[in-house]
């Protein structure tokens, strides 16, 4: 919604500026300030300009995500575990026990965007 509510406001900025560059172009054309082409030249390098700024700012949220991402990301990797896997103290299970198989029952994935599409049954 928040990405929606942007590009819609970058599109109505660039329209909107847009009439305004058209409104005082037109004042200095009847003023003989100022050719046609030369208003059409400006009007779209400003236009062409605020597109380019427009997926600029895009990118910007994009990495402030990717960003708060990598955080969530390193705070997992960098917790340091309770078990001590290289030591030789602690519990063991006991021999028979544990087979090394495991047994997956009534698993299913889907992805948190796609909750009621199943990747995986």
């Amino acid at each position: 919604v928040a990405r929606g509510v942007g590009s819609g406001t970058a599109a109505g900025t660039i329209l909107f500026a847009a009439a305004f560059q058209y409104v005082v172009g037109a004042l200095f054309f009847d003023a003989d300030l100022i050719s046609f082409s030369d208003i059409m030249s400006c009007l779209l390098v400003l236009i062409f300009m605020a597109f380019g700024f427009a997926t600029v700012s895009r990118d910007v949220s994009d990495r402030a995500e990717a960003m708060q991402a990598a955080r969530r990301v390193y705070k997992l990797v960098s917790t340091l575990s309770a078990i001590d896997a290289l030591a030789g103290t602690g519990a063991v299970p006991p021999s028979g026990r544990a087979a090394g198989r495991i047994e997956l029952v009534e698993v299913s994935f889907a992805y948190p965007a796609r909750r009621d599409v199943q990747v995986y049954q």
